[in-house]
């Protein structure tokens, strides 16, 4: 699920993760993919 983040995001998520963090590393990806999500739709309408 995380692979496809950018590196230094990939480190953060894994940091919140091996601190049993799963709500803030899935903040991240969430937000992450949102915006990826819309950069999509804006390059393809």
């Amino acid at each position: 699920m995380f692979a496809d983040l950018p590196e230094p995001l990939k480190r953060q998520v894994c940091d919140y993760l091996r601190a049993d963090n799963f709500p803030a590393a899935k903040e991240i990806y969430d937000a992450w993919l949102a915006n990826w999500i819309n950069r999509k739709k804006r390059d393809y309408p």
